[in-house]
């Protein structure tokens, strides 16, 4: 245990006086010998990575659930039926639509996220829990299940990374010409639908505990359905205002708005 501040010495030392790359290299190697030989005994160390791996599952698993619904409650609201009502308060709605897509990018991003934070354990991802814990102290065979999953899922995971970076920093080249992105990085909604039907999976693989299976129809099905049916109550308080209006014109009643109007 002596020989790692000496040698983080000989490290700082190597790197003052410009002794070379080598030497550098040489000195990390070590390092990182030392640190593989002095860690702790494996049952003490699959004891606490199995309780911090449940807390980071859980977060995980929160924030998939989310993704995927506000994924399905963007799509809901995707008809272009829906196009003239949204034109009756185009400010509020251009916000909501606008906010729900980039929502869903962002946090598909984020719980697929690779990078170096993931690798210095940072942030919590799939990525992160399968490299920290699942693949060295918490199952194996479930490690080979995420890795597949995410193999197969690799392109749409990778496209939706790049515009998440775009989005996020307001990238003067995305905003300029937009289009000429996506030819480069096409996002399929499709392809995105089948990353989140395999979230159950996902899900199951990742789970710290065997035999766990998950059904996600409220967080596909139902905010889909919820997102038309707040557009249908919408559209029947439209045609109820139509026939107000009617009715307005031919003398039945003294005030043209269905509702009391509230001044802006």
């Amino acid at each position: 245990m002596i020989l790692l501040p000496t040698l983080k010495r000989f490290y700082s030392f190597t790197s003052q006086w410009n002794l070379g790359l080598k030497c550098q290299k040489l000195g990390l190697a070590i390092l990182s010998y030392l640190r593989g030989i002095f860690k702790p005994p494996n049952d003490v160390l699959n004891l606490a990575d199995n309780e911090e791996y449940k807390k980071r599952f859980a977060t995980l698993y929160s924030h998939l659930l989310g993704t995927s619904a506000t994924f399905y409650s963007w799509k809901g609201l995707q008809k272009k039926d829906y196009e003239p009502l949204y034109g009756r308060a185009k400010y509020f709605w251009g916000s909501v639509l606008i906010a729900l897509q980039n929502e869903w990018v962002i946090s598909i991003a984020k719980c697929f996220e690779k990078s170096s934070y993931s690798r210095r354990n940072e942030v919590i991802s799939v990525h992160a829990l399968l490299r920290h814990y699942l693949r060295r102290h918490i199952d194996s065979s479930k490690a080979d299940k995420v890795k597949a999953l995410l193999k197969k899922h690799k392109k749409v995971i990778s496209n939706i990374y790049q515009l998440r970076h775009k989005l996020a920093h307001i990238d003067a080249k995305y905003f300029d010409n937009p289009s000429e992105f996506l030819k480069k990085y096409p996002v399929d909604y499709g392809e995105v639908e089948d990353l989140l039907a395999d979230f159950a999976d996902l899900l199951s693989s990742l789970n710290p505990e065997s035999g766990v299976g998950y059904s996600l129809d409220n967080y596909v099905k139902t905010p889909e359905w919820e997102a038309g049916d707040v557009m249908d109550e919408i559209n029947f308080y439209v045609q109820e205002e139509k026939k107000h209006l009617d009715r307005f014109s031919a003398g039945e009643t003294d005030d043209p708005f269905l509702l009391p109007r509230k001044t802006p």
